[in-house]
């Protein structure tokens, strides 16, 4: 309000002051309170008047701006929900999509939207998401073709059918204890919607590192919901933990996401085929660094028109004149052949390497059985030689008696066997001697017979 009319409006309340003090010898008191409530009364609508006029004005000078930008958001709306081929309007669609934050803080004050907007925040500020984002709003672009909401739906609908449900932004709480139980909070959405007993897929949020896995982002198990609160679950794995995933999960601060089922995979997260051609999302050195050494190869090769004598039919695609896959037991002419890298079927892969872990635990405990058995063997045999050695030193020692008591003994014998021969000889000579002596004996006992006779 001008401070004129304010002037003006003094002016008028002070004049009719005035005339009502004026009138007090001639009207009634009634009369003039009257008369007084009517002039304020008529000066207060004037005044809101004015008011009224002046919001009017500002508003309407305001309303070209605003029913343009309604124009607008209108042809956006109409764009989302049906599609659009008009560039501008695509353009314009897109860079609203690629500042999720700024959306999120709209979405943050209406009642209702807290999740969506929760959603979006989280979407603004993890980097990898938010590239997928950039690229997949770029691809968009390029086409010149913005397909509509119901479209979106049925694509987000057979992408949840191939990959299950998942929840983004876990957090470890507590755990995990010497089970490998963990507890963890989910922020989004709330309820969770996790059921006990229900099997999940963990991993870490964030790149992975081929050259130094342990260092990037990693699968860390399959793991059984045991609890489930509408923001929170615990969580025990179904196979034991290594040690090392074990350390891995206890040391771990990054956000967890958390999938239905094990995630399948496609081609499509790779690239995707423009007509004949197949257009990778990553570049070659994006791929290496995200991709192992041992298998970068085939994901570079993947749609390339050059096929070698050693790639067999598992490494090929066939397609006939319109570019549609054909199967191995179609009848129908090949017109294009490509290199088609094998999909893996991770959670069978997982499963197998699981079973191959055990069976090397398993044999790395017999074997670590059979050493400790083949140890106490050798213990035992070792022991059994100290006490044989020992029986032998002793039995040396009895031996070297043995010859000794050898030595006298036949020293003893030599020395008998002469005295024996010594004595045989004197009786050989003592009974020669008495044969003789008796032959005299008898001779002259003959003599003296005979000389008695005579």
């Amino acid at each position: 309000m001008s401070l004129v009319f304010t002037i003006l409006i003094g002016l008028l309340v002070l004049v009719g002051l005035i005339a009502t003090f004026l009138t007090i010898k001639h009207w009634h008191w009634g009369q003039m309170l009257l008369m007084l409530g009517v002039y304020l009364a008529s000066v207060g609508v004037l005044v809101l008047g004015a008011e009224v006029y002046r919001i009017h004005k500002l508003l309407r000078m305001n309303l070209p701006k605003v029913e343009a930008k309604l124009e607008q958001v209108e042809e956006k709306n109409a764009a989302l929900q049906s599609g659009s081929r008009v560039p501008g309007t695509i353009t314009a669609v897109v860079n609203d999509l690629r500042n999720p934050e700024a959306i999120a803080s709209e979405l943050a004050g209406q009642e209702g939207q807290e999740q969506l907007a929760q959603q979006l925040q989280w979407l603004g500020t993890n980097e990898m998401a938010k590239e997928q984002l950039d690229s997949l709003l770029d691809r968009l672009t390029e086409s010149g073709k913005l397909p509509s909401l119901d479209t979106w739906d049925q694509q987000n609908q057979a992408l949840a059918r191939q990959r299950g449900r998942v929840w983004r932004g876990a957090v470890k709480t507590a755990g995990p204890d010497d089970s490998g139980t963990v507890q963890i909070a989910i922020p989004m959405p709330r309820p969770h919607g996790l059921e006990q007993d229900s099997v999940v897929y963990v991993f870490q949020m964030g790149e992975p590192n081929a050259n130094n896995p342990s260092q990037g982002a990693q699968y860390l198990g399959e793991f059984r919901v045991t609890a489930a609160a509408p923001d929170s679950a615990t969580l025990a794995p179904v196979l034991p933990l290594d040690e090392r995933t074990s350390q891995r999960l206890a040391n771990s601060q990054a956000p967890l996401s958390i999938y239905e089922t094990m995630p399948p995979d496609r081609h499509e997260l790779f690239g995707h085929y423009d007509n004949d051609t197949w257009v990778s999302d990553y570049t070659e050195e994006e791929l290496r660094q995200m991709l192992p050494a041992a298998t970068v190869e085939e994901y570079l090769r993947h749609g390339s028109a050059e096929l070698t004598r050693d790639d067999d039919e598992y490494h090929r695609q066939a397609f006939d004149d319109e570019f549609l896959p054909i199967g191995p037991e179609s009848d129908k002419p090949v017109a294009y052949e490509r290199y088609d890298r094998p999909l893996r079927a991770y959670e069978i892969v997982f499963n197998n390497l699981a079973a191959e872990k055990a069976t090397l635990i398993a044999r790395l405990a017999a074997a670590a059985e059979d050493a400790k058995k083949l140890k106490t063997a050798i213990d035992e045999g070792q022991q059994l030689q100290a006490e044989r050695q020992e029986e032998k030193r002793l039995l040396n020692i009895d031996k070297d008696h043995m010859l000794r008591d050898l030595a006298v003994i036949r020293d003893l014998s030599e020395t008998i066997t002469q005295r024996l021969a010594v004595t045989k000889e004197l009786l050989q000579n003592g009974l020669q001697a008495n044969a003789q002596l008796a032959a005299e004996l008898t001779r002259r006992q003959l003599a003296i017979l005979s000389g008695s006779e005579q």
